[in-house]
């Protein structure tokens, strides 16, 4: 490969970096002309036009799309360049913006983000007198070349004053990089707007975080880990602080009024409108177009299973060729931000919502997995895990939603695809799967559903919104009485079979009821964000006082047993970290040519710990193979000996038998 340096003010190609003449990148070449990337911009504020690239490859006469993607930016970027072998794409700035969004952003061979650098994370302190601040916009490639040097896998950004920025493309980071210093206030202003600080240090606590996407895709040939320890943790990793549920969970539930209601279902709506594209549009075309499957069940859960002879079943891929529009609104989905479907009520009531029917997402959920093992079938890995991960991302956007349900499928939604891809190492063909990339990619890939203790403050607000109706305010006497035709047409929408006379109750006893709900709340959100263990015995010490509470058969008519949602929530956490730590011991070997001794090999990184247990899975060399497995819900060590309920060891490999 020849060293490439590309005088950015000249190349048209990439788009100028000046302050007054930038210019939305809209293509791109490498220096052999054999890749080229189009730039689509995008437009702010409409659904489903985000800026999107697509890399093509240059084969004969032809142009062959290599990968298509939707970037990082708003508009577009003002710069890219693209290694002569395809494998990596950089990006730079933000159209309008300059380096303030965006400064750098690498893309891999597939189209995978790797890493996504803010302008502090690239500069020294002596490089910010070279740079040039326009309100919004921050101008610091002006007059700056770029290159990738020839027999190294480095990025360079060579600055007009001699400074060369060294970007590490293996492990994804800036070489050689010091101090950042103090940011200067114009600069400051631009990045963090209005309210910035003047100290904020560029490589201090007072920065921006990265995106949440910035994670290293590959190794050196090294003894480190096969991941180095300073990536982020799984996306929506929850600190809690105290046991204030507000600053738990930063959602703050309106108290209810029964003299001046409150609108709990518009409450609970604002929660789940995004700011721009919404996937759900998406995910509702696919559930639309949606074709069950109506022939033999049994050859139906051979095929879930990657059974050979179902998958090559006529009516198996009739029924997967009658589904590729619906599969095709589904992998859409992935590509916007969602929060959950916006719900209606006949009467207003949160409790008479009509709760979005979620069995079509489970059902495309293993639509997928069925059309991947098919993939697998045919020797198209790559391609089954492409469509696994975008599962895995639907599963966290679905689990996002305010209500239970959503929480509960998007949670079973990754599960199933989770225990999929652990299957991928069973393959005969499985030395020829890229484990090192592929780890990169599923942390990436796996976002949280929305976590538990949130989910209970919109339990919450249903309840609030119940007693807000069950009970009429009397100013002349300045006494709550309970409504007993509602009350009984509220109990009747539960579903539940007794039919207790309600009782009229003082002011100071609604008040009561109120104040111990949100105790109930209290302890159930505090519960919920913390391990299992804790949350197990949390759970039951609040089923136990809930019967001897004076409001009690309102609150256990209405409260929903969240002790066992919060167990499956957790469950579905051990599955996602057992699945990364399982792509990863498989890096390891891909890596080092053996199986790491020990967990130790991967440091502190977050797949080694168990949330079911808050402790390291356990892990064991066995000869040339391994045994991995959690202790599963009693906590007991049973061996490995794998039991799906609570008797029995949760085991992730070798992979237990399918049932």
């Amino acid at each position: 490969m020849r060293m490439r340096t590309l005088p950015l003010l000249l190349s048209m190609m990439l788009g100028s970096s000046g302050l007054a003449a930038d210019r939305p990148l809209r293509e791109a070449e490498s220096e052999n002309d054999r890749f080229r990337l189009r730039v689509e911009p995008g437009r702010p504020g409409r659904v489903g036009e985000p800026c999107r690239g697509e890399l093509s490859e240059r084969v004969g006469r032809r142009d062959e799309s290599r990968w298509k993607r939707p970037l990082v930016n708003t508009i577009a970027p003002l710069a890219a360049a693209i290694r002569d072998d395809g494998k990596f794409v950089v990006c730079l700035d933000e159209y309008r913006f300059g380096g303030a969004r965006n400064a750098l952003v690498i893309y891999g061979h597939d189209g995978t983000l790797l890493r996504h650098f803010l302008l502090p994370d690239l500069l020294e302190k002596d490089n910010w007198k070279g740079v040039k601040v326009d309100r919004r916009s921050i101008d610091w490639r002006r007059g700056a070349t770029m290159s990738f040097p020839d027999g190294t896998d480095e990025f360079h950004v060579r600055l007009r004053e001699g400074a060369v920025i060294r970007i590490d493309l293996l492990r994804l980071r800036v070489l050689g990089k010091g101090d950042g210093g103090d940011l200067p206030p114009a600069v400051a202003r631009a990045l963090y707007g209005d309210d910035a600080g003047t100290s904020t240090n560029a490589a201090g606590d007072g920065g921006q975080p990265d995106d949440p996407g910035a994670q290293n895709a590959r190794l050196e040939e090294t003894g480190d880990p096969p991941v180095p320890a300073d990536l982020v943790p799984l996306h929506g990793e929850l600190q809690p602080d105290g046991n204030d549920p507000v600053a738990i969970t930063g959602i703050d539930v309106p108290l209810p009024d029964p003299s001046n209601p409150v609108d709990y279902l518009a409450w609970l709506n604002e929660q789940a409108l995004t700011d721009g594209p919404n996937a759900g549009d998406e995910f509702q075309k696919a559930i639309d177009s949606l074709v069950e499957w109506d022939g033999d069940p049994e050859q139906w859960d051979r095929a879930l299973d990657g059974d050979p002879g179902a998958l090559a079943d006529p009516a198996i891929q009739t029924w997967l060729q009658q589904n590729r529009t619906a599969l095709q609104h589904f992998r859409n989905g992935t590509l916007f931000e969602y929060k959950g479907w916006q719900l209606e009520s006949e009467d207003g009531s949160m409790i008479g919502a009509l709760l979005p029917n979620l069995s079509p997402m489970r059902q495309l959920t293993r639509t997928a997995i069925i059309e991947g093992r098919t993939l697998e079938s045919e020797g198209r890995v790559d391609d089954a895990i492409d469509l696994y991960l975008d599962t895995l991302v639907a599963g966290a956007q679905t689990g996002r939603g305010p209500t239970l349900i959503e929480n509960l499928v998007g949670v079973a939604m990754q599960g199933a695809t989770a225990e999929t891809l652990m299957d991928l190492p069973t393959r005969h063909d499985a030395d020829t799967i890229d484990y090192i990339d592929l780890a990169a990619r599923l942390e990436y890939a796996y976002e949280r559903p929305r976590p538990m203790s949130e989910t209970v403050q919109f339990e919450r607000a249903m309840f609030m919104d119940s007693v807000q109706r069950v009970y009429d305010y009397d100013e002349s006497s300045g006494t709550y009485h309970s409504n007993e035709q509602e009350f009984n047409r509220l109990v009747n929408m539960t579903g539940s079979d007794d039919d207790p006379a309600p009782i009229p109750l003082k002011h100071e006893e609604y008040d009561e009821l109120v104040a111990q709900a949100n105790r109930m709340y209290d302890r159930m959100v505090v519960a919920s964000s913390r391990p299992f263990p804790e949350s197990k015995a949390a759970f039951a010490a609040i089923d136990r006082d809930l019967v001897t509470q004076s409001g009690g058969y309102m609150l256990k008519t209405f409260l929903p047993a969240l002790g066992r949602a919060d167990f499956m929530g957790k469950r579905a956490d051990t599955t996602r970290q057992a699945s990364l730590l399982l792509t990863n011991i498989m890096a390891y070997k891909q890596q080092h040519g053996q199986l790491p001794d020990s967990l130790d090999a991967f440091g502190d990184r977050p797949f080694v710990v168990d949330p079911l247990t808050n402790e390291r899975f356990v892990y064991q060399r066995v000869d040339d193979d391994f045994l991995l497995y959690s202790l599963g819900q009693n906590g007991t060590d049973e061996g490995g000996e794998h039991g799906r309920n609570a008797v029995g060891d949760l085991r992730f490999w070798p992979r237990p038998p399918k049932n």
